[in-house]
């Protein structure tokens, strides 16, 4: 039942990921400031306390995207922020959708009216042969 627990929880996160972002972003401050009054204690001043303190403490943006990581579903919500930037590039070009969606209609109508033509055309075949040959259709040849 653990996973039960693990999933809920981030489905939670996903529910409230701008909280989520705000709290770690306030934890990387206080762990800055925690190292820079470390720094200051042994003797820097202030700038080159802040300056040593975000040295040591690395990358904020790529532990921002590691917590992200560690903490969700990374494939979902980069789908997700996909489809939204999707969304937003066609709201800016109307032009572009209207094409897109007339070739996509056409394309998956005339892919359907050349698979029913086959089909049919197969169909028709199978009941030539049916009525020609009336005690074979249906059984198998190795009767």
């Amino acid at each position: 039942m653990a996973w039960a627990g693990e999933t809920w929880r981030r489905l939670c996160l996903l529910a409230r990921r701008s909280q989520h972002d705000e709290e770690l972003d306030e934890e990387m401050r206080f762990h800055l400031e925690m190292r820079a009054e470390e720094h200051r204690a042994a003797g820097m001043d202030s700038g080159e306390a802040a300056y040593a303190a975000r040295r040591r403490f690395g990358s904020p943006t790529l532990l921002r995207e590691e917590a992200r990581d560690a903490s969700g579903w990374p494939f979902a919500e980069s789908v997700w922020r996909d489809v939204r930037l999707g969304l937003r590039s066609l709201r800016h070009s109307p032009g572009f959708v209207a094409v897109a969606l007339v070739s996509l209609a056409l394309g998956i109508g005339v892919n359907a009216a050349v698979f029913s033509f086959i089909n049919a055309g197969n169909s028709a075949s199978a009941s030539r042969s049916a009525r020609a040959h009336p005690a074979s259709f249906g059984r198998s040849s190795a009767a």
